[in-house]
């Protein structure tokens, strides 16, 4: 699903808990240059799929962010593969990752 095998995301609702969680991970991007920003793509009405993660590429990886309901967040580092195509829960949704898709 969405590229990750075994896909499950953590939702965060206070970014303490979170940090406790990704600190390090986080701590590896600082003073890193992005590369790429991908996002899911709807092929069908050719816009922004903005219920799937943003993936933000890195030199030394990516970490995929999503907003989950009005409260709750969810952070991923190099879970999701970008060569694959999205399955957005077996709704048959044509979704693919799309590079600089928010331009």
């Amino acid at each position: 699903m969405l590229g990750a095998e075994n896909y499950q995301p953590k939702p965060y609702s206070e970014s303490s808990e979170m940090m406790k969680d990704h600190q390090s991970n986080l701590e590896t991007i600082i003073g890193k240059r992005m590369k790429e920003l991908w996002v899911a793509w709807d092929t069908n009405i050719h816009e922004w799929f903005n219920d799937a993660p943003v993936i933000i590429v890195f030199e030394e990886g990516q970490i995929e962010l999503c907003a989950f309901k009005s409260v709750q967040f969810i952070i991923i580092f190099n879970e999701m593969t970008l060569s694959k195509p999205n399955d957005w829960y077996g709704t048959g949704l044509q979704l693919s990752w799309k590079k600089n898709g928010l331009k």
